[in-house]
């Protein structure tokens, strides 16, 4: 998962395949990620599964960004990373931070194929 706070270990091992039903939405979708935490609060929640494509999240967007090995779900700001959430600080952005991808949506449970 992709934290909504202090970052979260994004690691190959945790990854999990999943099946969808196939909709604009999952179409445009490179991955999906869960949220872990409120810092994205009242937009995204802790549990939330988002859909991720690969347009480069620009000022204003909210994506999905690794630094040190964690993962954070956040809107780019100018040269830092922003919660929604106002108990959060922002992320100062260095050349560590990868851009993993724009947040385009969140994968409904109906969407999942059991």
């Amino acid at each position: 998962g992709a934290a909504a706070g202090h970052g979260t270990y994004l690691g190959p091992e945790d990854f999990t395949i999943i099946t969808v039903l196939k909709n604009d939405l999952t179409k445009a979708a490179n991955f999906a990620v869960p949220v872990s935490g409120d810092s994205m609060e009242p937009k995204f929640h802790d549990g939330d599964i988002l859909l991720v494509g690969d347009e480069i999240p620009g000022v204003d967007d909210i994506g999905i960004f690794t630094m040190d090995g964690k993962g954070y779900v956040k809107k780019m700001g100018e040269n830092e990373l922003v919660s929604l959430n106002p108990a959060y600080d922002p992320i100062p952005m260095d050349d560590s931070i990868i851009n993993n991808g724009k947040v385009i949506g969140v994968l409904e449970p109906e969407m999942i194929v059991k």
